[in-house]
């Protein structure tokens, strides 16, 4: 998979620089070249995205106790946080009772999960905190962490719901796909937050995003 799509790099790199040394009499691409580059790698994207057979993947509730699930989290629950450098757990609000766990699979194969946990309850609403959106690397960009994202806020009870989460500052592509599903950044809802979690700043220099939902009865 990997010699397939350095071969074609290898490919498109040559052709650009045949056309480049053409117009310009030169062959150094320089920021040119990466920006072709950029681009064939988002049209890899979207054709990858739209030919994913999507509806076959089936997002439903999940225990923590079921050993399918638990050995997803015990292999791929941990990332790299960008803006420290550090290994942390995806998973942190998982001791908590009231929680949801949604899990995807396709073909019996998990290849992902999202948690959704309320942590507080004030000014006629519940807080609940998105937990560990992890989509395994060779199902990414394809949707999946959208629908789980869906699929687990269905579960949300009725009321006033008040949704967040926390995000790396250049992650850029969770923050589109959160954006894209509603959520939005907001100073004051940012502070409460802090208050109630006793921090002075979000943790690991992260920034917070929020969405209200209203679930009426019925």
């Amino acid at each position: 998979m990997m010699t397939g799509k350095l071969n074609i790099f290898k490919k498109l790199y040559h052709k650009l620089r045949l056309i480049h040394q053409q117009e310009f009499g030169f062959a150094d691409l320089g920021l040119e070249l990466a920006s072709h580059l950029l681009n064939f790698t988002k049209l890899q994207r979207a054709l990858r995205r739209k030919t994913f057979p999507i509806a076959k993947v089936a997002c439903g509730p999940v225990f923590l106790e079921d050993e399918k699930y638990k050995h997803f989290l015990l292999k791929h629950s941990f990332v790299l946080r960008r803006s420290s450098g550090q290994k942390t757990l995806v998973f942190p609000a998982h001791l908590s009772a009231n929680c949801f766990y949604y899990a995807a699979s396709f073909k019996d194969e998990i290849i992902g999960g999202v948690g959704l946990c309320c942590r507080d309850q004030k000014l006629g609403m519940k807080f609940w905190l998105i937990s560990g959106l992890v989509v395994l690397r060779s199902f990414q960009g394809r949707g999946i962490g959208e629908k789980l994202v869906q699929a687990v806020c269905s579960q949300l009870p009725v009321g006033d719901n008040l949704v967040y989460l926390s995000v790396d500052p250049d992650n850029f592509r969770a923050q589109n796909l959160y954006k894209k599903l509603g959520f939005r950044q907001d100073a004051d809802w940012s502070e409460i937050i802090l208050q109630n979690e006793n921090q002075a700043s979000p943790p690991c220099g992260q920034i917070f995003l929020f969405k209200k939902y209203i679930i009426p009865a019925g």
